[in-house]
């Protein structure tokens, strides 16, 4: 893992989901893909079967048992009371793009792992709305973008390309409504 601070702190992670969760995860994205399929599946709204629940259950543990850990990672984050932790994989079709945005006022921590296919185009990080991106995260599976979202600060942006899309997506939100739905 590699912490950067440029163009806004974030870390770099090539080990944080298990091999068999992003395996099975990419079994799905593809089928998805061959069925045109494109969206967010939320973990609580679709029937994965043990197959991806259990490695599943095994990742949020692992997450929330390091959630003191992460925070630490950075100098600043979004005040909270308490922290719920949520995730979806995101199926985008090839030619999709999103803009520079920051994450959502309830999304504290922010954790975007690569997933399928095994080539894509990364995310971008900008200085700015307006700026290009600054630095980009090269897509590599099972790599993972982790930060502490800031309102006008932590703008980012992605691209699917000429492939599809699959990520894992997980965040550290502030109790209630997930911003994401």
């Amino acid at each position: 893992m590699v912490i950067h601070d440029f163009p806004w702190p974030h870390a770099v992670i090539d080990d944080l989901v298990d091999p068999i969760l992003q395996n099975r995860l990419a079994e799905f994205a593809d089928r998805a893909r061959q069925n045109e399929k494109f969206g967010l599946y939320h973990f609580d709204q679709v029937h994965w079967g043990e197959e991806v629940q259990r490695p599943y259950r095994s990742y949020l543990e692992n997450l929330q048992s390091r959630l003191w850990e992460i925070k630490g990672w950075f100098p600043r984050y979004r005040s909270h009371d308490l922290l719920e932790l949520t995730s979806h994989v995101a199926v985008q079709p090839a030619g999709y793009s999103y803009r520079p945005h920051c994450d959502h006022p309830d999304k504290i921590i922010s954790i975007i792992s690569y997933i399928a296919p095994e080539h894509s185009l990364g995310t971008g990080l900008h200085e700015s709305e307006s700026a290009p991106p600054s630095v980009m995260i090269d897509w590599l599976p099972g790599r993972s973008l982790v930060f502490a979202g800031g309102d006008g600060v932590t703008w980012h942006s992605y691209a699917s390309g000429s492939s599809y899309r699959a990520t894992l997506c997980s965040f550290f939100i502030r109790p209630g409504r997930d911003p994401s739905r």
